[in-house]
């Protein structure tokens, strides 16, 4: 076994009595060498988009968004160019510090990397046997980076015309759906200071921020949210927030009001609906109280009775939000059950959708339903649709 090991340090040694001396001597050119052929192959880039314009291979917005992901590369890699040649004016130093930690770690590693990988003793890996890529998740992961390129252009976009009220709320929107919060709060308050009086613009900031402080309430988030729930009571964001904090203190008579309050007052389409149902189930079956004594506060009522009903554009019937009955048999339904009537639920707003694509507010709520039940890709093709609506 000892003839291996002197052959792997003989090895090394030869390897690092080549490496080092080039490493000492090149390092200084190596960073602005480099730099320099990123500004170059980025160059060459932004022509070849031209090109495949004049080929036909590429749309004028497609044309767009492929030249500014291309310009924010090129950027970077002139701005690290200066900065690498700022840095070799500074002498050999990092150079021999490099070295140094390469005569110490490679050695280390390689025969690390040998005790893991190389030992006679580990099982064979064949590659029929390796986990396959599920197709799913290449799928989800080309629609991210395509949501990702979107959320770029959008905020160049910005920093062009910051006075854009509705590139800062979509803004937003896309940085919440890829769970970015602090930066999606960020792009409320953008919004927020073009439109001040907008309440639903201040539900939103909250609700960021209170994702982006991992569901922690502060001060400023719980009045946000109490102010809009004040200003406009059938705001639905509000009220759920408010009940969901009410119920974390213990409240849940109070949470309860607010959430039957909150049914009472959505349309009978509203995304929302099934979980606030099943959230009432829940919460009041923890608390001992009968869903069925549970009844909206006049204000609520007032509200409701207030709303313009729907006009049918057809003689077909809408479908009615759920009723007193229908929270209580949910109260009583299994886990499973209450599941797979709020997804009966959300897949019938998604066939009206489908029998009417021209709706730009159905196809938000929509989004919304998706996103509640936790199908991120599914919302993002409704928030698509929505926004190739004008």
């Amino acid at each position: 076994m000892t003839g291996p090991w002197i052959i792997a340090v003989v090895l090394i040694l030869v390897c690092l009595a080549v490496l080092l001396p080039v490493l000492l001597r090149a390092r200084a050119a190596a960073a602005p060498a480099r730099a320099a052929f990123d500004v170059t192959v980025y160059k060459d880039q932004l022509a070849e988009v031209d090109r495949d314009v004049e080929r036909g291979l590429l749309t004028g917005a497609e044309a767009e968004a492929a030249r500014v992901e291309v310009q924010r590369r090129l950027l970077a890699a002139a701005d690290e160019a200066g900065k690498a040649d700022t840095d070799t004016a500074g002498g050999g130093r990092p150079g021999l510090v490099t070295a140094v930690v390469v005569a110490l770690l490679v050695p280390a590693g390689a025969l690390a990397t040998y005790m893991v990988l190389g030992s006679p003793e580990q099982p064979d890996q064949p590659l029929a046997a390796r986990p396959k890529p599920e197709p799913q998740v290449a799928q989800a992961d080309g629609r991210a980076a395509s949501l990702q390129q979107a959320i770029s252009t959008l905020a160049d976009r910005l920093k062009k015309n910051p006075q854009d009220l509705d590139g800062w709320t979509l803004l937003g929107r896309s940085l919440m759906l890829m769970s970015r919060y602090g930066e999606s709060a960020q792009a409320f308050a953008q919004a927020r200071s073009l439109a001040p009086d907008d309440l639903s613009l201040r539900a939103d900031w909250a609700e960021a921020q209170l994702m982006a402080d991992e569901g922690e309430m502060s001060d400023a988030v719980r009045q946000a949210f109490q102010a809009v729930r004040a200003g406009d009571p059938s705001q639905p964001k509000a009220r759920f927030y408010v009940g969901a904090d009410l119920a974390d203190r213990g409240d849940a008579q109070g949470a309860l009001a607010e959430w039957v309050d909150m049914v009472a007052m959505a349309p009978p389409d509203a995304p929302y609906l099934p979980t606030v149902t099943a959230q009432i189930a829940r919460l009041a079956e923890q608390a001992g109280i009968n869903p069925a004594t549970l009844e909206p506060s006049a204000e609520a009522r007032a509200i409701a009775a207030a709303r313009p009903a729907p006009q049918p554009a057809a003689p077909v019937v809408a479908p009615k939000g759920p009723s007193r009955a229908d929270m209580e048999a949910a109260s009583e339904m299994s886990a499973e059950d209450r599941a797979a009537m709020i997804r009966s639920m959300v897949e019938r707003l998604a066939t009206r959708m489908e029998e009417n694509p021209g709706d730009k507010q159905g196809w938000l709520r929509l989004a919304q339903a998706y996103e509640v039940l936790g199908e991120t890709e599914k919302a993002a093709e409704a928030r698509a649709k929505a926004a190739a609506l004008p």
